[in-house]
């Protein structure tokens, strides 16, 4: 019984062995995908994280020409408004002037 157990176990044994080397090399091809793209996440995640903070001190600086944009606006009405002032007070110098060489 034991002679014609032993080719019958030789010719199953062929592709038993060859289903556990193709489950066995799955698993392994299924990890390394999963590590590469866990190795993908971090990067993007990392190159993520450097735009972010870049885009915040982008903001920052933005925030900070908007506001010194406004201050010029500001001193530059108030110089007009100066400016105007000393016309008028020139324009009045200048017609008392006219009117003392008249006399």
């Amino acid at each position: 019984m034991e002679e014609n157990l032993y080719p019958i176990m030789s010719f199953l044994l062929a592709p038993i062995t060859g289903v556990a080397s193709y489950i066995a090399g799955r698993r392994k091809r299924d990890n390394d995908f999963l590590q590469q793209l866990q190795s993908s996440i971090d990067l993007l995640s990392k190159e993520n994280k450097e735009l972010l903070s870049e885009i915040v001190e982008v903001k920052r600086k933005n925030a900070e020409l908007e506001c010194a944009q406004i201050r010029t606006t500001i001193r530059q009405n108030e110089l007009i408004h100066e400016n105007n002032q000393l016309k008028k007070k020139l324009l009045t110098l200048e017609t008392y002037f006219k009117t003392l060489k008249k006399k």
